[in-house]
């Protein structure tokens, strides 16, 4: 009898819990579902999009902070003269026609500055893009052309950036 007892109590246990782990589940997939769109409200838009010579690029420029020297990174013995330009990273998405990424190309950024200064940094490839860190060292519009070289064909893009 007792065994009998403790056999459908754990049932009716088992009965009565299934409900709310059911609600649960429902309450965890809600949350699941609006994590998610807050997510899509976060994902970066390119700074500059493009498609040339059946090459569509994405181009991604994102502030990283101020300049300091490699040597001393405490921001308390940085002087003003070195907090004058600040440092961003662009990324480089190169995609075929056809959707597929082109992993195989080289690609180059260069920068004009709005006095007239010009410099240059390789893109290194970064899993299925390309990418690099750079200095603007003044505020104002800079010209930057993206120059990339796929299967032997050189090709290159021009666009504005405003540094702020």
């Amino acid at each position: 009898m007792k065994k009998r007892l403790a056999i459908i109590g754990t049932v009716l246990a088992f009965a009565c819990a299934i409900p709310v782990l059911g609600q649960a589940t429902n309450k965890t997939m809600a949350n699941m579902d609006y994590q998610k769109s807050k997510m899509d409200d976060k994902v970066v838009k390119p700074t500059f999009e493009a498609t040339t010579a059946g090459i569509q690029m994405k181009v991604w420029i994102m502030i990283t902070g101020g300049a300091t020297k490699a040597a001393d990174m405490s921001s308390a013995k940085a002087t003003s003269e070195e907090q004058k330009g600040s440092s961003y990273h662009v990324m480089v998405e190169l995609k075929k026609a056809d959707g597929k990424v082109l992993t195989d190309a080289n690609a180059s950024m260069m920068t004009v500055s709005p006095a007239g200064k010009n410099s240059s940094v390789e893109l290194k490839p970064m899993m299925d893009q390309y990418g690099s860190d750079f200095m603007l060292e003044e505020k104002g519009e800079y010209q930057l052309t993206i120059q990339m070289n796929v299967a032997g064909v050189p090709n290159s893009t021009q666009f504005k950036f405003i540094a702020k």
